[in-house]
């Protein structure tokens, strides 16, 4: 797809820029948020299935807690 070519080409012209030129340390958080953006689309396609808890303890016991969505 084109993103995937995107991403490829965004390190490829991290890389040049790396070697040709000095970044100090402003390349690394850069190369992390590229690396963070490639793994993100990588799993975009994967399910992530949760399995459920046992509840061995009686409800009386347990605290309970409300959702709050903000």
């Amino acid at each position: 797809s084109s993103l995937s070519f995107t991403l490829a080409s965004i390190y490829l012209a991290f890389l040049i820029s790396t070697a040709t030129v000095y970044l100090g340390l402003q390349a690394v958080p850069v190369f992390f948020l590229i690396t963070g953006w490639a793994e993100s689309y990588l799993q975009r396609g994967q399910t992530h299935s949760v399995a459920p808890l046992q509840n061995d303890q009686p409800s009386s016991t347990r605290l309970a807690f409300r959702r709050v969505m903000s």
